[in-house]
Parts: C-alpha cells; sequence; structure tokens
C-alpha cells in the first residue's frame, strides 16, 4: 500500500495544504483519495487500477463508494469509474466506523451512536439488572460508555447533548433515582466524572497526541486547526475552555488536563448510604417506602 501511495503523492494530483499532500489515506487495507476535482479524482482512481495490475490486486467497485463535501444542504451526485464500473455515489459514507454526511453534519453520526448506546444499555439491565446497583454501574460503564469515535465530535453541536441525556436518564434508571433529579448530584453518586467530562478529556488527549504525533501530515494539519476558529479541532478547544473554565493558553500549551470536582454534599452523602440500604450493604430497620420518600426528596429538591 506505501508503494500506491507514494505514487499517488508523487502523481501530484489531489488535496495540498501548502506543499504536504492529503490526497490519500489508509488504514490497513481501506485507502480514502481526497480532490477538491472529479477530473482529478478519476485520474488518482486510474493510478489505483493501474497500480492493482501491476501487483496482482483487485479494488472492488461494488465496495466503493464517493462522496462530495460541501457546505450546500443539498448533496452533490457525481459520476466517476472504478474497474469500467460506475461507483454509487452518497449522501452519507461509512469509514473506520464514524459517519460522515455530505454537509459535515454531524445528526446521523451522533444518532447511530446514541442508538448503540441504548442497545446497550437495555440489554445490559436486562441480563444484569438483578445485580446491585453499584456493580450494574461498573459493568454500564465498561461496557457501555465507549462512545467510539466522539473523540471527533464537535462538542457544541446540539446533538452532542443527546447523549448526555441519554447517560443521565441511564444512571438515574440505574440507581432508581427519580428522573427529575439533579443532574449535579449524578457524578457525586457514581464517583465518576460526568460523560461531559469524560467526553471532553478524550477529545483533548487526542488533540494533545496529534500535535506531538510523528507523521507530519498531522502534525500541520493539527497546528493550521489550533489557529483557525471555525475548524472542529478550535471550536472543541473553545468549548472546553468555556465549559470547564480552563484558560486557552493552558490548554493549546501546557498540555493541562481537565480539573475533576466530584466532591461529596451532605445529600449526595445520604443519598449513597439510602442506595447502600437499598442494595442491602448497609443494615438498618427502615421501610423501603421511607427510603424511596427521602431519596425521592433529596434528589431533587
Amino acid at each position: 500500500m506505501d508503494v500506491l501511495l507514494n505514487q499517488l503523492k508523487k502523481n501530484g494530483i489531489g488535496c495540498m495544504i501548502g506543499d504536504t499532500f492529503y490526497g490519500a489515506m489508509s488504514y490497513a487495507d481501506d485507502l480514502a483519495l481526497i480532490c477538491p476535482s472529479i477530473n482529478g479524482l478519476q485520474a488518482m482512481i486510474a493510478t489505483c487500477e493501474q497500480f492493482g495490475i501491476d501487483y496482482d490486486m483487485a479494488f472492488n467497485p461494488k465496495k466503493t463508494v464517493s462522496i462530495c463535501f460541501s457546505k450546500n444542504p443539498q448533496p452533490f451526485i457525481f459520476n466517476v469509474q472504478l474497474a469500467g464500473k460506475n461507483i454509487k455515489c452518497c449522501d452519507c459514507v461509512k469509514y473506520l466506523g464514524c459517519y460522515l454526511m455530505h454537509n459535515l453534519n454531524e445528526t446521523q453520526e451522533i444518532q447511530m451512536k446514541k442508538n448503540d448506546f441504548i442497545a446497550k444499555v437495555n440489554s445490559l439491565i436486562y441480563k444484569f439488572g438483578f445485580v446491585q446497583s453499584r456493580t450494574l454501574y461498573k459493568l454500564f460503564h465498561m461496557f457501555c460508555c465507549t462512545f467510539y469515535g466522539s473523540q471527533t465530535w464537535c462538542l457544541g453541536d446540539r446533538n452532542v447533548d443527546k447523549i448526555y441525556k441519554s447517560w443521565n436518564i441511564t444512571v438515574r434508571r440505574i440507581f432508581k433515582l427519580p428522573y427529575t433529579s439533579h443532574t449535579r448530584l449524578l457524578s457525586q453518586i457514581t464517583m465518576k466524572p460526568h460523560i461531559c467530562h469524560q467526553i471532553a478529556s478524550r477529545t483533548l488527549k487526542l488533540l494533545y497526541s496529534m500535535h506531538d504525533s510523528e507523521n507530519e501530515q498531522i502534525r500541520l494539519v493539527t497546528n493550521q486547526s489550533y489557529q483557525d476558529n471555525q475548524s472542529i479541532i478550535r471550536r472543541n478547544i473553545n468549548y472546553i475552555c468555556q465549559t470547564f473554565d480552563m484558560k486557552l493558553s493552558s490548554v493549546i500549551t501546557s498540555r493541562v488536563e481537565i480539573p475533576v470536582d466530584i466532591t461529596s454534599d451532605w445529600k449526595s452523602k445520604i443519598l449513597n448510604e439510602i442506595i447502600d440500604i437499598k442494595d442491602e450493604e448497609l443494615g438498618i430497620e427502615f421501610e423501603f417506602v421511607d427510603l424511596d420518600y427521602i431519596l425521592n426528596v433529596l434528589s431533587i429538591e
């Protein structure tokens, strides 16, 4: 694959930033060609076809798709060919587990991840709903909260809030809290940062690793994005600074971590004890109906 990538770079057809070539990217046997023109893209495909002939390889047109990224709300349909057959032109493609829309809207990507999250939660509770709340939460945290690809989301997108709300609902469900329980209490009960904090921390970790990458292309596009207020990278940095009260200069230059504050107040301490009592980890002579009443009052008011 390196031979093909070098040939594509040598041809000089495809997207460039300055003198740096960004026209072809690969991961294992997946190859993505990026070009600002249809004719240029067809020429890049021809290079791939010739490579296949030279090295006795075949590119499957049935497993190949094309897409035009733009700010236009309507998808642009165009035709390019591989092995003499038209490649299907789509308004959304799935690449390395992430959904990319033609207008860079993240609605479908986040909706699919939300659906996957809810399916995992329902399956987990169906199979292990009988275990104690804290054990169930540990299973939930390990198996349901990966949110693959979330490091690339635009964190300020309103669709991301749907993920946060689904997480809030599930935590309340696991600990049998009222659905109107204050969100600020959830981290104090779970003793883990809120999912908003978790995803933001993963995003920041990815940005730092990109900035320090040994790959020149990754370093360049990261540094360019740091300076561009319209880029997702810079918008995410701004969001993190605003949400977690951090200084922009510290985030960009000092490699700081997002501060964690899950200090328990008196309400959360009582709620945690009630949860443990209901899980029969603490022995006390209380009717469950009384415990439920106290739990409801403390978690809502």
